[in-house]
């Protein structure tokens, strides 16, 4: 018997280490492959153009919404969001324990919502390199060596850029339009976002309003670093609208596959904690006799609970 119990245990230890080192691997693959993308060394695809084509003769006029800020808001917002909303729900934290539910369940948030920002910035990233689809600035930034080409054959598909402007822009930014990347990781960031308030913060908060005004804030913020790619001549209108798509996909099959549960994680600490707090209730009170009954259904509440934690924090782990 004990034997046995080693073997399962065992076989357990060796799933969860095969786990954590898979799910690893994936992480470090997409975070590669990101950084490889977007510093130019794996190489977006360099597509044809057209003399006549007025669509890439926009002038380039810099960015409204820098990537620096975009990602800066989009990570650091929700962060505070999430803390903030947790360290209501558990208010106030008087005990260790209670303070490792709130550590957790933040934990479990804010790496949820990052799997997912990482996941959409891989797919749009993956998405810009194989379809090199050209930036409405595109002959402003290039500045091609019309002396090497031939206007009269129509599409042109060999040519060198001797722009001045930096490597990142010149090599590598022209070519990647489709789909934006500023639609895409803003709309997700909405969706997670909103979707997690949905959730979590009808319950304690006491003001009607909040919930959708923070879905709104993130909304508007969203909508205004999309639009602004087509204002600033950086993406079409159809990069946006494909990034927007993506982003929101992205949000809804995060939030659908790997925080669903953790959204309610809460609510089943409450519960243990008003069965818990009933039971010491009925014990005290002199003139009720016990309630065998219903001490057995406390005791089977209990015993649930403590499973899912048990499960929760080898999640979690």
């Amino acid at each position: 018997m004990g034997s046995e119990v080693n073997k399962k245990v065992g076989a357990k230890v060796t799933d969860n280490l095969f786990r954590k080192i898979f799910d690893s691997l994936l992480w470090t693959c997409a975070l590669v492959f990101i950084c490889l993308s977007v510093s130019g060394i794996f190489p977006p695809n360099h597509s044809s153009f057209s003399c006549n084509d007025v669509s890439i003769q926009h002038p380039f006029g810099g960015d409204t919404i820098g990537a620096g800020i975009l990602i800066t808001t989009l990570i650091f917002c929700p962060i505070l969001v999430f803390f903030i909303t947790e360290a209501v729900h558990y208010y106030p934290i008087t005990t260790r324990a209670h303070f490792q539910h709130y550590y957790n369940q933040c934990s479990a948030v804010l790496k949820n919502f990052l799997l997912g920002f990482l996941y959409v910035f891989f797919v749009t990233e993956l998405s810009k390199s194989l379809v090199g689809e050209l930036r409405p600035h595109f002959l402003d930034t290039c500045k091609p060596d019309w002396s090497k080409i031939n206007c009269s054959q129509g599409i042109i598909s060999e040519y060198s850029c001797t722009g001045s402007g930096p490597y990142w822009l010149v090599k590598v930014d022209i070519y990647k339009s489709f789909p934006s990347g500023h639609a895409s990781l803003s709309f997700y960031t909405s969706v997670f976002v909103s979707l997690y308030v949905q959730v979590r913060i009808h319950r304690t908060s006491k003001s009607h309003l909040l919930k959708s005004w923070l879905q709104l804030l993130f909304l508007s913020w969203a909508l205004v670093c999309s639009l602004t790619r087509i204002s600033d001549y950086r993406h079409f209108w159809w990069d946006v609208l494909v990034g927007s798509l993506v982003g929101i996909v992205g949000g809804i099959l995060t939030v659908r596959c790997f925080v669903q549960n953790g959204f309610k994680f809460r609510e089943n600490i409450e519960v243990k904690d008003k069965t818990v707090s009933s039971g010491k209730t009925k014990e005290s009170s002199p003139n009720k006799p016990p309630d065998s009954h219903a001490s057995d259904q406390e005791r089977t509440v209990i015993e649930k609970h403590s499973a899912y934690k048990s499960e929760r924090e080898k999640m979690l782990s």
